[in-house]
């Protein structure tokens, strides 16, 4: 009797040890991946915006002291951008019942992280093209509000 009794504690020990590691593996590590990821669109949009602000100025050259952007930095944001895209992409994918998850780990809508996917592709392929610096502000102002990082 003893001895089924120990067995029991043990099993349930294990049993316990198991379901808790399926929650860490299928859905924590997930969440915690697509909130570093969230981090890191917060990060580079705030870091590039120089780029953004001298582009949209129209100082591409540097002849006359000011500062520029060579076509290799502009390069360097697009393909971070267009990463950071498609990270936040694979992120929902990797986060099983999204729509519920998300409540309890206060995530954005998925229709709100798609918009800001899609808004940041857009942001990649705009550097080329010199826009006005309030579109590029309110373009980063509405990825960071739809992915609740403002």
């Amino acid at each position: 009797m003893e001895i089924a009794l120990v067995f029991y504690i043990i099993m349930a020990g294990v049993l316990t040890y198991v379901i808790g590691q399926i929650i860490v593996k299928i859905i924590i590590d997930p969440v915690q991946k697509f909130k570093m990821a969230l981090g890191e669109v917060a990060f580079s949009l705030h870091r590039y915006s120089q780029v953004y602000r001298i582009r949209s100025a129209g100082e591409a050259t540097n002849d006359d002291g000011k500062r520029s952007v060579d076509s290799r930095q502009l390069d360097k944001v697009s393909e971070e951008y267009r990463s950071l895209a498609s990270l936040i992409n694979s992120c929902i994918y990797l986060i099983p019942l999204y729509y519920l998850t998300r409540i309890f780990f206060f995530l954005p809508p998925e229709s709100d992280t798609r918009f800001a996917r899609d808004e940041l592709i857009n942001l990649s392929e705009e550097i080329y093209a010199t826009a006005s610096g309030a579109t590029i502000t309110e373009r980063r102002n509405m990825i960071l509000k739809y992915l609740r990082l403002l």
